[in-house]
């Protein structure tokens, strides 16, 4: 299997985790979401030591974590994700919009640090896929 089948086989997975029909999975995404929007260490290493996914994305805004933690300034959130293999760096809010977008629109002040670390780690991941990276 090559890393883009790898990668769609992951991302599908990822996504069946959300399909819970008693809706548990998508609270605790959700839960994870907003820890991480509260900027509390204690309650985002709990959700995601419960099984929140690092890939869920908000039916509302489309956020992901990783989105949440840019556009918030979370950069103890970003470090965390940054630092695990399966975070999908190519997700997109229903704006269209990347993480690294996010990290250099969302707050008081654009965080161009981590706009391009996300940014840097955009583009490997899409050469690794083999995908075309558009802003």
């Amino acid at each position: 299997m090559n890393s883009k089948e790898e990668f769609e086989r992951r991302r599908k997975l990822d996504f069946n985790k959300q399909v819970d029909s008693a809706g548990s999975t998508k609270k605790l995404n959700e839960e994870f979401l907003d820890a991480i929007r509260c900027g509390n260490p204690a309650r985002i290493q709990a959700a995601f030591d419960k099984g929140a996914s690092v890939n869920y994305q908000s039916d509302e805004t489309g956020f992901s974590p990783l989105h949440m933690a840019a556009a918030c300034g979370a950069r103890h959130a970003v470090r965390a994700l940054v630092a695990l293999d399966e975070t999908d760096y190519l997700l997109r809010d229903k704006q269209g919009r990347l993480a690294s977008e996010l990290a250099y629109l969302g707050g008081h002040q654009p965080d161009v640090a981590v706009s391009r670390l996300l940014g840097m780690k955009e583009v490997k991941q899409a050469e690794k896929l083999g995908v075309t990276l558009s802003r």
